[in-house]
């Protein structure tokens, strides 16, 4: 559920919405426009931007990243949505869910219930 709402943070609630409801996958030019993924590198550079990229962070100061990385893990922390486990048992335990798996491994289209 955590995910859910730094999404929604990111995407909006008409949005997300949407992409949730039809399962659409996001395009890289639409992630980055909404600041989903910061940077859109092509594959043959990949490499050569992660490394640049690893050498800048390891030019910095040890114990400033760390502090970085806690007090980002802090703020996502403590907004995490409440009681969200009952909503994630309710769609995992389901029925359908079941039947969206089978549907998946069989290659064929679900038969939804509702339960």
């Amino acid at each position: 559920m955590d995910a859910y709402a730094r999404f929604l943070d990111l995407f909006g609630p008409s949005r997300l919405t949407e992409l949730v409801f039809t399962a659409r996958l996001l395009p890289a030019a639409e992630a980055h426009a909404v600041g989903f993924v910061h940077e859109i590198v092509p594959a043959e550079g990949l490499d050569a931007r992660a490394r640049a990229l690893a050498v800048e962070v390891a030019e910095r100061a040890p114990l400033t990243l760390r502090i970085t990385k806690e007090a980002i893990r802090r703020l996502q922390a403590a907004r995490r949505l409440p009681d969200g486990e009952d909503l994630i048992a309710l769609a995992y335990g389901s029925a359908d869910f079941r039947e969206g798996v089978r549907a998946f491994l069989d290659k064929r289209k679900p038969r939804w219930t509702g339960r």
